[in-house]
């Protein structure tokens, strides 16, 4: 409950010093997961720009104290905390926001003159946003209003989902962009580590590799072989009959087998 009520007053103090402040088109704000993670395609897009264009000022919104010390140390003054006065006045100079989750702050009222950018975090293989079947009318309204009539692109990876994206993030489809995931794009400019190296030194390169991502519900705990019949000791015995292994890569969120 504090933190809500302290995302409220820090809300409202940004809404009023919004009105005096001018974005600047060189300064560029990223945000992820509830401004607390260093994560998704805003990570990557984020240290591509460090490198690539020094001649922007650019900052990353992290609101945990710890990891904004750490990141800081790593990458340099680079990293804001939109729960202070000063952090607030840096992201509402932000000619151009960039979010792959939530935004640098939340605004009922934004600038015409800002540029803002999702990049979005995933495929949506389930219904997502104003698509999903759960959503109330309170937090239908408040998308609406503090996401969708904001945002100046939403960036997806094919064309066949444009449809889907527009009606999910209630935008006009052509604000919809197809381009690649900054996230995915990063892979290809370094080469590739072996997976022996990653799972310390275990030998893989020969094995069929299935990977099993359950996406994640808002609505309900994700849990893992969600079947009835599952069996843990044939799953094993397939596994090794076909010389196969199981990745399992867990969603943010908390999850258990």
């Amino acid at each position: 409950m504090m933190n809500k009520i302290k995302m409220l007053f820090f809300s409202v103090m940004a809404q009023l010093m919004s009105a005096v402040i001018t974005p600047n088109p060189n300064v560029w704000i990223f945000s992820s997961t509830q401004n607390v993670h260093f994560d998704y395609n805003s990570r990557y897009l984020f240290e591509y720009l460090l490198n690539k264009h020094s001649e922007k000022q650019i900052y990353f919104v992290i609101n945990d104290s710890n990891l904004r010390a750490n990141l800081t140390s790593k990458y340099g003054p680079h990293f804001i905390n939109t729960q202070s006065i000063s952090g607030i006045i840096t992201a509402l100079r932000g000619g151009v926001w960039i979010t792959s989750a939530g935004l640098p702050i939340y605004l009922l009222f934004g600038s015409s003159r800002r540029i803002l950018v999702n990049l979005w975090h995933g495929v949506p293989l389930k219904k997502i946003v104003l698509k999903e079947n759960n959503l109330n009318s309170i937090r239908r309204v408040f998308t609406k209003l503090v996401f969708s009539r904001k945002y100046t692109w939403v960036v997806t990876t094919s064309s066949k989902l444009i449809r889907i994206y527009a009606d999910s993030f209630g935008v006009d489809a052509s604000k919809i962009k197809v381009l690649g995931q900054p996230r995915n794009d990063v892979l290809f400019q370094y080469k590739q580590r072996t997976l022996a190296s990653a799972f310390n030194g275990e030998q893989f390169d020969s094995m069929t590799k299935i990977l099993y991502a359950p996406t994640y519900r808002d609505w309900k705990e994700t849990i893992l072989f969600p079947f009835s019949d599952f069996d843990l000791g044939r799953l094993e015995a397939f596994l090794t009959k076909n010389n196969a292994v199981i990745f399992i890569r867990f969603h943010l969120a908390d999850c258990k087998i």
